[in-house]
């Protein structure tokens, strides 16, 4: 297991990047979890990683912008759960799901959003998530959306991804 955890002087969030040991699955793929609270990050990435994902786990907006553009990610979690109340108090997050959903057709981005808030739910459906999820508290139902998103990302990768030469 690898745990690297940068530091910042000016930024009061830490960027984990972490790399747990998945089950036993014939691909890995990356899955970006960003949250501001860190029982949450933890959450997300403990999901994440009991499907079968290689997570990099960011605190702020900012800095997942700057891991999006440096690494192909398949899935997206991204909570905005523990950012503020509605989506006026979390413009860096907006930016980061558009910057995801407009540069990688192929990322399955669930936005984890609050119970109750139409106006962030419409707005997440009309940016093309593949999943809004208000409320999540578990882990558990998240590692099963995620290992079904892991199964999409399979068959999205094609068969050159999984080891087996196009058209054999």
């Amino acid at each position: 297991m690898s745990y690297v955890d940068v530091k910042t002087e000016t930024a009061p969030h830490s960027t984990v990047a972490t790399a747990v040991k998945p089950k036993t699955i014939s691909t890995v793929f990356q899955c970006l979890v960003v949250s501001e609270s860190r029982s949450r990050r933890d959450m997300l990435m403990l999901a994440a990683n009991d499907a079968g994902w290689d997570t990099v786990v960011c605190a702020e907006p900012e800095t997942a912008l700057a891991e999006a553009d440096r690494t192909k990610f398949r899935m997206a979690l991204i909570d905005f759960e523990g950012h503020g109340v509605g989506l006026g108090s979390s413009p860096g997050m907006r930016r980061l799901c558009q910057h995801l959903s407009s540069g990688n057709s192929d990322l399955l981005m669930c936005v984890c959003g609050r119970e109750g808030d139409a106006e962030e739910e419409i707005w997440a459906r009309q940016l093309g998530v593949w999943l809004y999820l208000p409320g999540v508290d578990h882990g558990e139902h998240v590692s099963l959306l995620c290992d079904e998103g892991r199964q999409i990302a399979e068959k999205l990768a094609g068969p050159q991804r999984s080891g087996v030469p196009a058209g054999a």
